[in-house]
């Protein structure tokens, strides 16, 4: 669970040069517990992140990814 005070505090850390590992379902939901859709996580990090689909087991988790954002860097680990 993280606000979104907490994820643009992730975002601006990477605008200014810093490297983060972000896995899974991290920042899904909010400080509430509350599920976000997915559309506001990737606004709020200025990139789409990849989503396992849960609710089939036999499908295959999205590969891992990299995104370029300000200086910094974010390795995008289902």
């Amino acid at each position: 669970m993280l606000s979104d005070r907490e994820i643009a505090a992730f975002r601006a850390y990477l605008e200014h040069g810093g490297h983060l590992v972000w896995t899974g379902a991290s920042g899904t939901l909010d400080e509430h517990g509350a599920r976000r859709e997915a559309g506001h996580l990737a606004g709020l990090m200025g990139v789409a992140l990849p989503v396992a689909d849960c609710g089939r087991p036999d499908a295959a988790p999205p590969p891992m990814e990299r995104a370029t954002i300000g200086t910094g860097e974010l390795l995008l680990v289902p």
